[in-house]
Formats: C-alpha cells, structure tokens, sequence
C-alpha cells in the first residue's frame, strides 16, 4: 500500500516488481502460499498475513531507487531495450520525493503458512 500515489510512482512500483519477475522471482507468492504447501503434502495448514510499515519511509525508497537504478548495469535493462536511463532517473527521482511527502506511506504485506506432514 502506498500513498499518496503518483503515476510516476506506480510506475516505479510496477518496474520494481517486473524486475524482480526477470530474475525469476515471484513478488506475489504470498497469496498462493497455501496451495504450494498443500501441494507438497502438508495437512493442518493455518495461513496469516501482517503488514510491515516503513519507518522513515525513506529507508525503503532510497532502496528501491538504487535497485531501480542499478538495474541498467545489473540486468542490463538499458543495453536490452526494456527500459531507458530517462525513465529509471524520473522513476528514482519519484520515490525520493515520495519519501519526503509529510502524508507518506508505504506498507507491505507478508504471509505465513504452517501445515503438518507426516
């Protein structure tokens, strides 16, 4: 959850997230936790889910704008054509000013599953 939302923010959310699909993650697998346990052969499975809010918000954006700047040379997003350095500077640009927005606020979700195998 962020706010208060731009579109250039959510843009940098959103590449944030398809980065992290590139590189064969899953940024959403939290909500197909259960099935993936009970899958395996789990039983008694008991799913939570709690919210990590960023404090100072700018610990978090300085974060991600580094990745998101980083990316370039990392993922090579520039060299492959996905993205040019224009749009990773205003998408960086947008979460250090959005960390210093007085109404800022970022939180996370996090899920849990434990299940019972015999």
């Amino acid at each position: 959850m962020i706010a208060p939302s731009t579109p250039e923010l959510e843009k940098a959310f959103s590449y944030y997230k398809w980065l992290q699909q590139q590189n064969s993650g899953n940024p959403d697998v939290g909500r197909e936790l259960r099935a993936l346990v009970r899958e395996s052969g789990f039983t008694n499975i008991k799913a939570s889910a709690s919210y990590q809010c960023y404090e100072p918000l700018s610990e978090a954006t300085e974060y991600l704008a580094l990745l998101i700047e980083a990316s370039a040379k990392v993922d090579g997003t520039v060299e492959k054509g996905w993205t040019d350095e224009q749009s990773l500077t205003a998408m960086s640009r947008a979460l250090r000013e959005w960390s210093q927005h007085p109404d800022g606020f970022f939180a996370q979700a996090w899920c849990e599953v434990v299940g019972w195998k015999r």
